[in-house]
């Protein structure tokens, strides 16, 4: 969420520089009027920023916990093995972990046809991965899982599901 906010930033500091120099190229009632809209485009930007950010705090704190504890089962799945994410790669990540596979790079290499998941679905095959998490309610991401990964995902793990992320874990 944080390159969103720095995308507002920039565009913001765009405008602005864009602002000044038609301020400075205007007579004096233009001038006025472009102060005007500026005023008003900052008042926007810390109403926005402010309500979203309260939004998110609120939201986040409030699933604080939820978040504690599926950070403990992505550690603990670290120490068995590489563990599989698509949105959660930054807990696998702070677990100590090297990002393993990259799922909407390697997803737009396979719809380009220059990566081959042949391999890799093997892997998965095995029962490689002691976690797998990806997040939605759907597996079907083509964007980030190819079809021989989803279906060895599948045939492989059993899901358990939770309010948008689904959790898969090797079959007995």
């Amino acid at each position: 969420d944080v390159n969103y906010f720095l995308e507002l930033i920039s565009a913001c500091a765009i405008w602005s520089v864009i602002g000044i120099k038609f301020f400075f190229n205007q007579k004096r009632a233009l001038q006025f009027l472009s102060l005007g809209l500026a005023t008003i485009q900052l008042i926007w930007v810390l109403i926005a920023g402010y309500t979203l950010s309260n939004t998110i705090i609120s939201t986040m704190g409030n699933k604080l916990a939820y978040y504690n504890d599926l950070f403990n089962q992505v550690q603990k799945a670290t120490q068995a093995g590489i563990v599989l994410s698509d949105d959660y790669l930054d807990m696998v990540v702070l677990s100590g972990q090297s990002i393993y596979y990259q799922p909407f790079e390697y997803g737009q290499l396979y719809q380009a046809h220059l990566w081959n998941p042949t391999t890799f679905a093997e892997e998965i095959n095995q029962k490689s991965f002691p976690l797998i998490l990806i997040g939605g309610n759907t597996l079907d991401k083509p964007c980030c899982w190819p079809p021989p990964l989803v279906d060895a995902i599948q045939n492989n793990y059993q899901m358990v599901a939770e309010s948008q992320l689904l959790l898969f874990t090797p079959m007995k």
